[in-house]
């Protein structure tokens, strides 16, 4: 069995991964390499040309979502922090 077997093409719309529509993999031996993904991408496929502006685009076996910190998670994170130094300073846990 290739270990190409099981792996995809994906893209990321924005909310989930989705499996691109014109892909496939080739296990052919081709001068001894054991094979390879393919994907078509044109204007009419899934994802299109111009969904791929910007975007995530990848293979793999399973696809992960990823991580952009929104500005609330930020200011969150760093009033946690804030929180915790005062708190420590507070308790002479702390030196200056």
């Amino acid at each position: 069995v290739s270990p190409e077997v099981g792996l995809a093409f994906y893209w990321w719309n924005g909310t989930s991964w989705v499996l691109c529509s014109q892909q496939g993999i080739n296990t052919t031996n081709v001068d001894s390499y054991g094979g390879y993904l393919w994907a078509r991408i044109t204007g009419t496929t899934t994802p299109s040309l111009a969904d791929l502006t910007g975007t995530p685009f990848g293979g793999g076996s399973t696809p992960v979502v990823p991580f952009y910190p929104s500005i609330a998670f930020v200011i969150f994170a760093v009033l946690v922090a804030v929180a915790t130094i005062v708190y420590l300073k507070r308790k002479n846990l702390v030196v200056d």
